[in-house]
């Protein structure tokens, strides 16, 4: 959206420093801060932080003829705005286990807090995390295309009549991620993860040919068509992620730190990815997809590879899982994407 209304060069600097901002500060910060301070206060504070973005948003907007003005105010802002991010991610506790009441970490049995950082960063450099990481990657290089680089094909010297258009784009998006969010979780259960990456990467393959081999400038029918097959797309990726890590780091004391590597990788990524997005533009400022096709075929590759590749492990685990005789063996979580005799 922030690529819409406002001037493109500093849209995609504000949204890279946002995300990397995010990553660091989730990977450095935001859990001590929640150990220190308590979930309660960290999320009141995570949230002012975004008030003061969007007031600062409204300034700059209000001042649309001053970009130095919006250069900075905003560039600051999405520092902190990151900040503000990783500690309410830190602070919710989506993983299972956690305290409610206080803390964001669970503390170990003599009361201390548990080493979460460089459980993280053990984390991160696991096998498993690794090949995992391809999805990680992929996802965030779709964000920064459909939410940064997409609406920039609606290109006339009608401002209001394309913004208007952009919002609509951004509506069919999320409209069809909100309904794939829904619809995967089930065929996931049934298929499997190498069957819905295979078929989302095969469906982003086509959509992004279309976008490179079609008529799609100022074309909002198939732009929304192509908004809605990455929307679909993206709800397959996320569900993917929320499917395999618990798989591959199953219980409340690994999963913690799997989920900070997974948001570490995921934000590095997209600061990333939309810092590239601007050298991706063309000079009537519409994306090059002769830049872009390759760049997300190629990541669509290493996401099906890393996703069969992870798959390979929590078969090799549940294999080594039921040699261990049963008196011996800890208890773990039933999965529904491992039946009996299947890797899937």
């Amino acid at each position: 959206m922030a690529t819409s209304v406002l001037p493109t060069n500093l849209a995609f600097t504000l949204l890279s420093t946002l995300y990397l901002s995010f990553g660091l500060h989730n990977l450095l910060v935001s859990a001590p801060l929640v150990q220190r301070f308590g979930a309660r206060p960290c999320l009141f504070l995570g949230s002012l932080v975004y008030v003061a973005l969007e007031l600062l948003y409204v300034v700059s907007l209000a001042n649309a003829d001053n970009e130095f003005l919006q250069w900075m105010l905003l560039v600051p802002a999405s520092i902190f705005s990151g900040l503000g991010a990783a500690v309410l991610w830190a602070a919710q506790g989506p993983e299972p286990g956690l305290d409610d009441e206080n803390s964001a970490v669970p503390p170990a049995e003599d009361g201390s807090p548990p080493p979460l950082l460089g459980q993280t960063f053990a984390t991160i450099r696991n096998p498993k995390m690794i090949r995992l990481s391809a999805l990680f990657y992929m996802v965030s290089l779709a964000q920064a295309f459909f939410s940064g680089s997409l609406p920039l094909f609606f290109h006339t010297d009608d401002t209001k009549g394309d913004l208007s258009k952009k919002l609509y784009l951004f509506a069919f998006i999320g409209c069809s991620n909100a309904a794939g969010s829904f619809l995967v979780g089930p065929l996931t259960d049934r298929l499997g993860p190498r069957a819905m990456v295979v078929a989302e990467a095969a469906l982003h393959a086509a959509t992004v040919s279309w976008l490179t081999f079609g008529d799609v400038v100022n074309r909002p029918v198939r732009l929304y068509a192509a908004g809605l097959a990455l929307g679909f797309c993206q709800a397959t990726l996320m569900n993917q992620i929320y499917k395999l890590l618990p798989l591959l780091f199953p219980g409340a004391g690994a999963r913690a730190p799997a989920f900070s590597a997974y948001r570490f990788h995921g934000a590095l990524a997209s600061g990333a990815c939309f810092l590239l997005s601007r050298m991706l533009l063309g000079s009537d400022g519409v994306p090059r997809m002769a830049a872009w096709a390759p760049l997300l075929l190629v990541f669509l590759v290493i996401e099906v590879a890393g996703v069969f590749a992870a798959m390979q492990l929590v078969a090799t685990d549940r294999e080594a899982e039921d040699v261990v005789p049963t008196a011996e063996r800890q208890p773990t979580e039933e999965s529904p994407l491992l039946g009996e005799g299947s890797d899937d």
